[in-house]
């Protein structure tokens, strides 16, 4: 994992260094200020710094399995005073995360590397509130594969599709109460 992540990390340096796109879109997710956020699959940051601008009095989660991830999004806060951000390693699907606590969660270019999407979503079911919203980029992978995979795990419900992600909200059914 750790040669994997820190090529991906050069590679979003490279080319998203302070990339406009990735404010423009981040200014589409409509986040409020005081709202907590987990960004899931945070790598390098490229979006928790502007998450921890938008929520300004609020909390950022920056969430990933890869302890690379961790020690750069720590750098980060200290480079960028970013007293908002709460950085998590991650084991497997699961993270220490409060249950029910965030506003909106994020799993932004990442989820094409997802093995075990019940797990996964039973993870964000778990963390998002009841009325939050959960951003699902579809990644490298087509939109209908990542639609699918929502639909079949009957965990999390499709609010809205967009051409980069699916917006979907917390559900009950007998597969998201079940225990991993």
């Amino acid at each position: 994992m750790g040669i994997s992540y820190k090529m991906m990390a050069a590679l979003v340096k490279f080319r998203h260094g302070s990339s406009v796109e990735i404010s423009d879109r981040v200014n589409q997710f409509n986040i409020k200020s005081g709202s907590t956020v987990v960004d899931y699959g945070c790598g390098p940051g490229r979006y928790t710094q502007l998450f921890s601008d938008k929520v300004g009095s609020g909390k950022v989660y920056a969430v990933d399995i890869e302890p690379e991830a961790i020690k750069d999004i720590q750098k980060l806060i200290v480079k960028k005073n970013l007293q908002n951000v709460v950085p998590i390693l991650a084991d497997g699907y699961t993270c220490s995360v409060p249950s029910e606590i965030a506003d909106m969660i994020f799993a932004i270019d990442m989820f094409h590397r997802i093995e075990s999407p019940d797990q996964f979503f039973k993870e964000l079911n778990r963390i998002i509130k009841q009325d939050g919203l959960i951003y699902i980029d579809y990644g490298h992978q087509p939109k209908e594969s990542a639609i699918l995979k929502i639909e079949n795990a009957d965990i999390l419900s499709i609010a809205e599709t967009t051409d980069e992600c699916a917006i979907c909200k917390k559900q009950y059914s007998s597969k998201s109460i079940r225990k991993v």
